[in-house]
């Protein structure tokens, strides 16, 4: 079953903190500097929430960002969610069922 609800948007906001470039800047999140849409900026929120996502120290960076970075929770989960997408990226689609093919 493909990712669908939150576990899309988990997994979309996990795989932008993997690459590194996701920073937070005052309450405006941005990805190399370019804000992001709304519902990833959400989906980061509750992941830092749940301790998935960590933001360093943002007075200790010259540009004052806090950087993002998974925790090892958030780790396990985006390699969960990467695993359960590549499973149905391989399953075949399912019959139309009015195409009389079973």
């Amino acid at each position: 079953m493909p990712l669908t609800g939150a576990d899309l948007y988990d997994w979309i906001a996990l795989r932008r903190v993997s690459t590194g470039a996701m920073a937070k800047l005052g309450d405006r999140w941005l990805e190399g500097g370019r804000h992001v849409p709304g519902y990833v900026c959400e989906a980061l929120t509750a992941l830092c929430e749940r301790g998935l996502v960590t933001q360093s120290d943002p007075e200790q960076a010259t540009d004052g960002m806090a950087r993002a970075a998974l925790t090892p929770a958030g780790i396990t989960r985006y390699l969960q969610l990467c695993r359960r997408r590549q499973r149905a990226a391989r399953m075949p689609p399912a019959p139309d069922p009015g195409s009389g093919v079973s």
